[in-house]
């Protein structure tokens, strides 16, 4: 009886999923029911993955990370700002960017593993300090002219028909879950999540695996912060923040879908592709702007709860 429970909540998701695009069905048929709507969802829907990727390998070692936007915000300036300031070529620029997130992701780690500071708090201080370098290397302006076309078309290009964009969050959801289904350190990761006591008993160096979730949630915001510099055209100041509260959405959705209680990229994704074809939805019926802050933060909400109430009933 429980567990039927448990299965009514999590099919209550791809339910609610269904609904949802049956109602957008109904309204707009001549917009919605395209296959350039589905392409559009994706692609949109892109950088949203990458970075929710990397939250989940940080959710599934069981801690929080609110950084993740400004580190994401932070690579892209990086990345900007060595391209048009210091004439630095493209690939060099990305590496620059990677390195500097994975420098904010060891701070985090060090502070969670090794400091024992909450990751709330610590986090929430790695995202402000982040963001107020971000804001002091490109003077707080929005830089439209300089960026090279190269970079640009990162996110212009298109293979067999789809964005690049597409192909390259499958490739990093594809990356990151089989590291964690896979792999040892993946394996690690989910037992330190489980229970700390217990891994460290069993021999895992649970420090170092905590370090190693943070390092890898911050590279993913280094890749989505390059992608939406590309994408825009430009940098302008807090670029990643507004990607916390839509990432966290797609981690809980999915986790609350999920059967194996886990948190999982494939499982996010599912996420995301839900809050894109909500946002979506809502713009070809021109809702106002706040009403999808609104709906996510609700969305939101309405996730955890079912979450912990599948794990209760699991």
């Amino acid at each position: 009886m429980t567990v039927g429970f448990g299965s009514v909540l999590r099919y209550a998701v791809f339910g609610a999923f269904a609904l949802m695009v049956v109602v957008f069905v109904a309204l707009r048929p001549d917009e919605f029911a395209q296959i350039s709507t589905l392409r559009s969802i994706l692609d949109d829907a892109a950088v949203l993955a990458v970075a929710a990727a990397g939250l989940t390998v940080v959710l599934a070692v069981g801690e929080f990370d609110l950084s993740f936007g400004s580190i994401a915000g932070f690579a892209g300036a990086v990345a900007v700002y060595a391209m048009v300031t210091l004439d630095v070529p493209i690939v060099p620029a990305l590496l620059l960017a990677v390195l500097a997130a994975l420098l904010a992701g060891g701070v985090n780690g060090g502070l969670v593993a090794y400091g024992r500071v909450p990751a709330l708090i610590g986090t929430l201080a790695v995202g402000s300090v982040v963001l107020g370098l971000e804001r002091a290397l490109m003077d707080d302006k929005t830089v439209y002219d300089g960026i090279p076309a190269g970079f640009l078309k990162i996110t212009e290009s298109e293979l067999l028909g789809l964005p690049v964009t597409i192909y390259i969050s499958l490739a990093v959801v594809a990356a990151v879950g089989t590291f964690l289904s896979f792999t040892v350190p993946g394996r690690w990761i989910y037992a330190t999540g489980s229970g700390e006591d217990a891994a460290r008993i069993s021999g895992i160096r649970t420090r170092r695996v905590r370090m190693l979730a943070f390092a890898i949630g911050a590279l993913c915001a280094a890749i989505a912060g390059v992608l939406l510099m590309s994408r825009g055209a430009s940098y302008y100041p807090s670029a990643g923040v507004g990607l916390l509260l839509p990432a966290y959405s797609a981690c809980f959705l999915g986790w609350s879908a999920a059967s194996s209680g886990r948190f999982h990229p494939v499982h996010t994704y599912f996420g995301v592709i839900f809050m894109g074809t909500m946002t979506t939805g809502l713009i070809m019926l021109q809702v106002a702007s706040w009403v999808t802050d609104l709906v996510q933060g609700l969305v939101l909400g309405i996730a955890v709860l079912i979450a912990r109430s599948v794990r209760r009933t699991a």
